[in-house]
């Protein structure tokens, strides 16, 4: 019961998410078309499209995606084609799936990843007491 409230949620946000950017992307070209800096507007609405499409990946990964991926932990920027991706997460295998769902959406030229490992509390006690 709890898993198909969950999934319920989780397809809401996702709804909320395309909803949400198809209106935003609907006011930024009716803004950037009256205004003489339209060029500069359209390059940053596409920066910050692909950095919404790239969490929206992630989101996908994490409600439906066959592995586990927690991606909570990690924020996203783009610029000029180029995603930057930063946080926190809790393996490295989280961090390869990040830069490798970050390079599968359309319009990213190349990923940063400045995303690292969180340390286990319990791994630092262990360490601590040598």
């Amino acid at each position: 019961m709890k898993t198909a409230n969950m999934i319920k949620v989780g397809a809401c946000m996702i709804c909320a998410l395309f909803i949400g950017n198809a209106i935003a992307s609907e006011s930024y070209l009716t803004l950037a078309s009256s205004k003489p800096e339209a060029k500069e507007t359209v390059k940053s609405l596409s920066d910050n499209q692909l950095a919404t499409n790239v969490r929206e990946k992630f989101t996908k990964e994490k409600l439906f995606g066959k592995d586990k991926f927690a991606d909570m932990g990690i924020h996203v920027t783009a610029k000029k084609g180029v995603v930057t991706i930063t946080g926190k997460v809790s393996s490295a295998s989280d961090v390869d799936k990040a830069v490798s769902l970050a390079k599968s959406v359309d319009g990213v030229k190349n990923v940063v990843s400045k995303v690292v490992v969180k340390e286990d509390k319990k791994d630092v006690k262990k360490t601590d007491k040598k």
